[in-house]
Order: structure tokens, then sequence, then C-alpha cells
């Protein structure tokens, strides 16, 4: 049975989450870019620092078991990787417009002839830590779905990454998130 999006509360222990904020220091930071264009406008499309974990790290086996069993239950997508996840850091004033996670095949690159399929998002932030910041998904007819159980520490949400969404401004304080991707074979 489709749905546009699946939440998942409280599915990563919030000591894990700390965890996880504290091992983003080991990796290198990045001003987070899109894919859709070269280059960014960073007041316009993406506003925020990002870090990708290593695909070995320890945390990645169990995403991958959560989102096989959503996607048997929910989408039935030919899923056959993981792209690293991305570690992303949202402070006053930052955001990412509208967009989808898909983008056409690269011929080569680490994920050959793939494209995203599936989009995974854990809160790793406590909500009352922040303000704004909020993630909305569309839905096929193009209207935002109102989201349920997805703003305490360790919650998850997951959606097929053609769908629309957007992270809001936050306008205080910092939002974390762990973001992956999971790949596979163009759709027919």
């Amino acid at each position: 049975m489709y749905k546009t999006y699946l939440t998942l509360p409280e599915v990563v222990p919030k000591k894990l989450c700390d965890t996880m904020i504290e091992e983003s220091s080991s990796y290198d930071e990045h001003l987070a870019g899109v894919m859709w264009k070269k280059e960014a406008d960073l007041k316009k499309d993406r506003n925020s620092k990002i870090r990708f974990y290593p695909i070995d790290h320890w945390v990645v086996p169990k995403l991958c078991e959560i989102a096989a069993e959503i996607n048997k239950e929910y989408y039935g997508f030919d899923i056959s990787n993981l792209q690293c996840p991305q570690f992303a850091e949202y402070k006053k004033g930052q955001h990412y417009q509208w967009h989808r996670d898909i983008y056409p095949p690269e011929p080569d690159g680490p994920y050959p002839g793939l494209i995203r399929k599936l989009s995974m998002c854990i809160q790793l932030s406590n909500f009352e830590d922040y303000k704004g910041g909020i993630l909305q998904v569309k839905n096929m007819d193009g209207k935002i779905e109102p989201i349920e159980g997805f703003k305490n520490k360790g919650d998850m949400i997951m959606f097929p990454s053609f769908n629309l969404h957007r992270i809001k401004a936050v306008t205080e304080g910092t939002r974390h998130s762990l973001v992956c991707w999971f790949m596979g074979q163009p759709f027919r």
C-alpha cells in the first residue's frame, strides 16, 4: 500500500542520536549544494552544513534493515545500494527549498546507472532545541501533507525520493538530522 511518507517514532535511541552528533565532527564539513544545478543560490535553494558518514559506519546495517522492511511493505522498489549517510546541521536562517532527491543516473562514479529511490531522515535533535526547521512533504497531487510522528529525537521518516519536500528555515537554535538514500536501477 503506497504512502506519501511513513514515520517511525523514536526508532533510534536518544543516546545513539547524541553519539551521532558527537561523531559528526570527525568527518569533513561541507557547504551543502543541490543536485539540480552546479552552484546553489544559498539565499534561495539551500543553506546548511553537511558531513558524510562512511558507508561502513556502524549505523548503516540497521538503516538498511529498516529500509528493506518498509520498502517491502509499502513501496516495492528495486533497491540495491545505500548512498553514504549525510549528517546535516541547520542553524538560524538555514533551510532547504522544495526539491526532489531523485536525479538522472550518472554513467560513472560510485553508483553508476543508479538513482535514488527511497529517502530516509532521522531526527537527531530535540524539537524543543530549535524553532522552525520543519520538514514538509508534498503528496502526488502536490498538496503538503501534515507530518505526524516526526519531531522528537530518534524519530524517522521515509518517503519516495521523487516526492517534493523541503526544510523550512530554522528561526532559533540548531537542527541536526541524518539523511540516507536507497538506490537502484531507474524506474521502468
